[in-house]
């Protein structure tokens, strides 16, 4: 990831891409404006954390939020650790 950003991946994955996970297992199903937080979020810390391009950053934001979502039912998806209870 570094060579391809320009950036130290560790920074890149422990300062934005963690945060960002965490957002996405503890979210609440379904709610769409706290997904776009996160996403947000992520954009900004990709952009004043690492000091990553505002168009890569905006690629990175793109590619989470589509792959983030609920509907792919993937084991990253948003709210994947959400458990009901029964």
């Amino acid at each position: 990831m570094g060579l391809f950003t320009g950036r130290n991946w560790q920074d890149i994955t422990y300062q934005c891409c963690l945060p960002h996970d965490l957002g996405y297992a503890y979210g609440d199903p379904g709610n769409h404006e706290e997904k776009q937080m996160v996403d947000d979020k992520f954009f900004d810390d990709l952009r004043k954390k690492v000091g990553m391009r505002q168009w890569l950053a905006a690629v990175f934001r793109k590619v989470v939020e589509i792959g983030g979502a609920e509907i792919l039912g993937l084991s990253f998806s948003r709210a994947f650790a959400y458990k009901e209870i029964d």
